[in-house]
C-alpha cells in the first residue's frame, strides 16, 4: 500500500496544471497502478478502496481536464477507469459529469486503442447503473456510441476486440433502461445492429451481445413495436440458416421467445415460416452429445408451443389437418425424449382450442399416443410437467361431445383414474377438468365414478383445500355434475353418506355465475330424488338461507332465478323447509317477482307463494 501510496503522490503531482510534466511520465505512473491492480493474487477490492480513499478519481478527472492528451495517455486513463469500475465500490466515485463527458467525448477518437478503453470504461461504470447511464444520455453519448459501431462496421483494420467491447458497452448502457433504449433507436441502433449480426454472426461475442442489445430494445414499447415489423423479423430468421454458434442461436432463440409473447407477432413469425426453421433446428440439434445441444431442442420446443398459444398462429399452423408442425408434433408424442413428449403433448392441447381440430385429431389417433405416452408417468412419481401437458390435451379433446364416447372407449377414464394420488394441485386441477368434461351427457361414466368410494372420498378432500383455489372450484363442479349426469340414484345416497352437500351448497356463494347455475342444477336434483334422506343435511348447511342471500342478488339472471324458484317448489314439499321458508321471509323477495318482465318467472313465483300459502 506504501509503494502504491507514493505512486499516487507522484500522479498528483506530474498531472497538476503547475507541475504538468510529460505524458510518457504520467502514463508510466498509471502503468504501474494498473500493474498492481491486475498482479496475480493481489486483493484488488482492498487497493481500489485505498486508492478511492487516496483521491484517484479526482486526480484522473483532473487529467481528463487536460489539453492535448496524447492517445496513449488517454487509452491509460481509460484503462485506468475501467480497471478500477470493474469494483462495485468504484462506480458511484466514477458516475460524476467530469469523467463521464470527457469520456463520451473520446468515443469519437480516431485512436482505436483509446476508443477501446474507453468502451471498457464506460462499460463497466454504467454497469447495473441506471444514474451512470443517464449522465451518458445527457452528454448525447448514446448517440456517439451508435456512431462509433456505425463507423467501425466500415473500417477493416481495428483491434480484434473492439466491435466486442464496444457492442458490449452498448449492452451495459441499454439494459432494463427504457430511456437510452429510446435513444439509441431513434439513433438508428436497429439498422447498426442487423448490419452486425448480419457480417459478424461467426463472432460468438458480438453476435451474443448484439442479440441481448435487442431483447433489451424489445423490453420497451418503442422497440417491441419496431422489432414486431416483418422486415426485421425476416432479417432475425436469416440469421437462423447461418453458421453461428450454440450460444448465438440460443440468444436468438430467446429474443423470438421475447417477442412471441404478444400475440400479433406470433401469428406474423407463423406467416413468415419460423416454424419450419425451428424444425431444421430441431432435427440438426437432436442426439447430439451436451447440455447447450438439449438447451436448443428445449428452446425450440418452448418457442414452438408458444407460437401455438396464439388463436390465429394456431390455427394457420393447424392448416386443416395438413400443417408441417401439426404433423411433426404428433410424432413427438412417440419420441424418448422428454423435450419433446412434453412439447408434443402442449401441442396437441393447443390445437385442441377448436372443435373441429378436436373431432379431426381424435380420428387422428392422438389420444392413444397421449394415452401411450401416460403409461409410466400415472401414479405419484411420473414426471409432473408431462402429466399437467397431457392430461390439459385430453381435456380439450374431450370437449366437443361426439368425442366423448371415443374416448371413453379408448378408456381415458379408467387410464387417468390412478392419478387421483398425484399430490401436486395443477396436476390435479388438469385431472379433475377432464374428468369433469367425460362424464358430460355421459351416465355410465357419471355412475361409474359416483359408486367408486374411494374416488368420491378423494373428490370431497379436494373440496375443502385452500392451498389451490382451482382445484378446490373444480372439485366442487365435478360433484355438481356427477350429479347432473348420473341415473342411478346410488350416486345420490354414496354423495349425502360421504357428506358432499354441504360443499354443493357453498357453490352458491361462488362469484361466477357458472358455478351458482350448477350448483342449483345438483340441488335441483338432490332435493327432487332424495329430499327425506337430504333434508335435515341440506338444513344443516343452511341451503335456504343462502338460497336467499343469492336470491336478492340474482334479479339480473333469469336462469338463477328460474332454478332458484324451481328449487323452492321442490322445498316447499317439507313442512320443516316451508316453515324456515316463511321464517327467513323468502316470501317478500318473491312476491316481487311476481311482477318480474319474464312470464315465466312471474308464474313460478306465484307458484311457490300459493304452496307457502302466503294471501
Amino acid at each position: 500500500m506504501e509503494e502504491l501510496t507514493k505512486i499516487l503522490n507522484e500522479l498528483k503531482l506530474k498531472s497538476s496544471s503547475e507541475t504538468r510534466t510529460k505524458d510518457e511520465e504520467i502514463v508510466s505512473n498509471l502503468d504501474s497502478i494498473l500493474q498492481a491492480l491486475l498482479k496475480e493474487g493481489s486483493n484488488r477490492q482492498a487497493l481500489v478502496e485505498h486508492l478511492i480513499q487516496s483521491g484517484i478519481v479526482s486526480t484522473v478527472i483532473c487529467l481528463l481536464k487536460s489539453e492535448k492528451l496524447s492517445p496513449p495517455l488517454t487509452a491509460k486513463i481509460g484503462e485506468l477507469i475501467a480497471e478500477l469500475a470493474k469494483v462495485d465500490i468504484a462506480r458511484k466515485p466514477c458516475t460524476d459529469v467530469s469523467m463521464v463527458g470527457p469520456l463520451v467525448d473520446l468515443l469519437s477518437s480516431e485512436d482505436n486503442q483509446t476508443v477501446l478503453q474507453v468502451c471498457r470504461a464506460l462499460a463497466n461504470i454504467c454497469y447495473d447503473n441506471d444514474v451512470a447511464r443517464n449522465l451518458v444520455k445527457e452528454q448525447h453519448g448514446v448517440g456517439k456510441m451508435v456512431d462509433l459501431l456505425r463507423r467501425l462496421l466500415k473500417l477493416e483494420e481495428i483491434p480484434d476486440s473492439l466491435r466486442n467491447v464496444a457492442s458490449g458497452c452498448l449492452l451495459n448502457l441499454t439494459d432494463t433502461y427504457e430511456e437510452v433504449q429510446e435513444s439509441a433507436l431513434q439513433a438508428g441502433i436497429l439498422d447498426v445492429l442487423l448490419n452486425y449480426l448480419d457480417r459478424f454472426h461467426q463472432d460468438e461475442d458480438v453476435a451474443t451481445h448484439c442479440l441481448l442489445v435487442l431483447n433489451c430494445l424489445a423490453d420497451c414499447d418503442a422497440g417491441r413495436n419496431k422489432l414486431m415489423e416483418k422486415p426485421i423479423l425476416s432479417s432475425l430468421m436469416n440469421i437462423l440458416g447461418k453458421n453461428i454458434t450454440e450460444d448465438v442461436m440460443e440468444s436468438l432463440l430467446e429474443l423470438f421467445g421475447n417477442l412471441a409473447e404478444c400475440d400479433s407477432v406470433k401469428l406474423q413469425l407463423a406467416e413468415l415460416g419460423l416454424c419450419d426453421h425451428l424444425l431444421i433446428i430441431l432435427k440438426r440439434s437432436q442426439g447430439k452429445p451436451g447440455e447447450e445441444h438439449q438447451s436448443i431442442v428445449k428452446m425450440v420446443c418452448d418457442l414452438v408451443v408458444l407460437i401455438l398459444t396464439g388463436d390465429a398462429s394456431m390455427d394457420y399452423l393447424y392448416n386443416k389437418g395438413q400443417g408441417s408442425i401439426y404433423k411433426e408434433s404428433l410424432m413427438w408424442l412417440m419420441s424418448t425424449d422428454d423435450n419433446l413428449q412434453i412439447a408434443g403433448s402442449l401441442a396437441a392441447g393447443n390445437f385442441a382450442r377448436k372443435d373441429e381440430h378436436c373431432i379431426q385429431m381424435v380420428k387422428d389417433g392422438v389420444p392413444k399416443h397421449l394415452l401411450l405416452l401416460l403409461q409410466n408417468h400415472s401414479g405419484k412419481d411420473g414426471d409432473i410437467r408431462l402429466q399437467h401437458a397431457i392430461l390439459s390435451a385430453l381435456r380439450n379433446l374431450s370437449i366437443p361431445l361426439q368425442n366423448k364416447p371415443l374416448l371413453i372407449e379408448l378408456g381415458v377414464v379408467e387410464k387417468i383414474l390412478p392419478m387421483v394420488d398425484v399430490e401436486t394441485f395443477p396436476v390435479v386441477f388438469k385431472l379433475l377438468g377432464t374428468i369433469r368434461m367425460l362424464v358430460d351427457k355421459q351416465d355410465k361414466i357419471a355412475n361409474s365414478l359416483g359408486e367408486n368410494i374411494p374416488f368420491i372420498q378423494r373428490l370431497i378432500g379436494w373440496c375443502t383445500t385452500e392451498d389451490h383455489p382451482g382445484v378446490k372450484g373444480e372439485s366442487t363442479r365435478l360433484l355438481a355434475w356427477l350429479v347432473k349426469n348420473c341415473s342411478s340414484k346410488t350416486v345420490l345416497m354414496n354423495l349425502l353418506k360421504e357428506n358432499a352437500l354441504p360443499y354443493l351448497v357453498n357453490m352458491l356463494n361462488s362469484e361466477h355465475e357458472v358455478m351458482q347455475n350448477e350448483a342449483l342444477t345438483a340441488l335441483l336434483i338432490v332435493a327432487s330424488d332424495v329430499l327425506s334422506e337430504a333434508e335435515k343435511m341440506l338444513r344443516e348447511a343452511e341451503l335456504l338461507k343462502m338460497a336467499h342471500q343469492l336470491l336478492k342478488h340474482s334479479n339480473d339472471s333469469v336462469d338463477i332465478l328460474d332454478k332458484l324458484l324451481a328449487l323452492f317448489v321442490v322445498l316447499a314439499s317439507s313442512e320443516m323447509m316451508k316453515l324456515e321458508m316463511q321464517k327467513l321471509s323468502i316470501c317478500d323477495d318473491i312476491t316481487t317477482l311476481t311482477d318480474h318482465s319474464n312470464s315465466n318467472i312471474c308464474d313460478k313465483a306465484q307458484k311457490v307463494l300459493n304452496l307457502l300459502k302466503v294471501p
